[in-house]
């Protein structure tokens, strides 16, 4: 361990985490609280690592629309995953697609998940973060999801997202300042840390932005998702952080190594 860290007031979690000691609630809601933000990025570049080495996976995304609604996201020319999906309306507010996923209950989203894995299904886990849930609660729902990880193995990556306020549009997404650099990287380094029986860490660059998407990787993310970037843009983000661009495809098969 850096001497960097011999000070810190995480210095005893640091130590588990080093040892490959499984966190609970409890220093879950005490990452959540510190502001030792160089000490979470090294205990989650340190699963990060263990898990995936210096690799950065990457997807491109090509999205197929089945309505006439205007996109707001343009075409990509070298897609490694196809995506169907409706047309997103620019006049709809964010919120209101936020609450068809919160129709369905914290209960019944882990009762569906877990139907799923026990059918052979390979999903994706996410949590939004930034609104009225508190900080005991986000971590508690983490580490439901990880016990069900324990139970099924079937999720393949997770992905917190920043739940914007209501009346944001769907186009202010990108760029929107409600949530801060060191907000998001807090919230994805906890999740490296927590949910450590998942292989993949997952952020959206077009959210996040190229540069805190540069930084990410030193947080625990590990694979990236872009439906707005061309590969080669995606490839040179990735290198130019230090890391390794692995390209897969939707069933994690490896397309190429650059």
């Amino acid at each position: 361990m850096s001497s960097l860290f011999a000070q810190s007031e995480l210095i005893d979690l640091i130590e588990k985490v080093e040892s490959g000691e499984r966190l609970d609630l409890s220093a879950g809601i005490r990452l959540m609280n510190s502001q030792d933000i160089l000490a979470l990025g090294y205990m989650a570049n340190l699963v990060r690592e263990q898990k995936n080495g210096n690799r950065t996976y990457f997807r491109i995304t090509q999205q197929i629309k089945n309505t006439n609604v205007t996109p707001i996201f343009p075409d990509q020319a070298d897609p490694s995953d196809l995506q169907l999906m409706g047309g997103l309306n620019s006049e709809i507010p964010f919120e209101s697609y936020v609450e068809m996923l919160h129709q369905v209950s914290e209960a019944r989203y882990l009762e569906i998940q877990e139907a799923a894995h026990r059918l052979g299904m390979h999903t994706y886990a996410i949590m939004f973060y930034g609104h009225a849930k508190s900080i005991e609660e986000l971590i508690d729902y983490l580490l439901k999801l990880r016990d069900l990880q324990d139970r099924t193995g079937g999720f393949r990556a997770f992905m917190p997202l920043y739940h914007y306020p209501k009346g944001t549009k769907l186009e202010e997404m990108m760029g929107v300042e409600d949530s801060t650099g060191f907000e998001d990287l807090k919230m994805l380094a906890v999740s490296r840390i927590l949910f450590d029986n998942v292989d993949h860490i997952q952020a959206f660059g077009s959210v996040l932005g190229p540069k805190l998407t540069q930084v990410s990787m030193t947080f625990g993310v590990d694979f990236l998702d872009s439906h707005t970037m061309t590969k080669r843009a995606l490839i040179h983000l990735i290198e130019k952080a230090g890391r390794e661009p692995v390209e897969q495809d939707t069933f994690e098969r490896v397309i190429e190594s650059v």
